[in-house]
């Protein structure tokens, strides 16, 4: 049995590899005019990378040896 993701009518898992796009802005209107204008140019897949937002804390734990 096949693991398959369907997203929109876009099958993640198999055939021709789909073209993800970072959006790395850190404001919130900046996070919408990319991802706007991403949907505009028929993107096949927007990838909001979380870690560049302005209003996240990111913590980052040292790993113990």
């Amino acid at each position: 049995m096949e693991n398959l993701l369907c997203i929109k009518g876009k099958i993640i898992g198999k055939g021709k590899p789909l073209v993800c796009v970072p959006v790395m802005e850190s404001s919130k209107e900046e996070i919408l005019r990319e991802t706007r204008r991403l949907e505009e140019a028929h993107t096949e897949m927007i990838e909001w990378r979380v870690d560049a937002f302005e209003n996240v804390e990111v913590r980052m734990r040292s790993a113990k040896y």
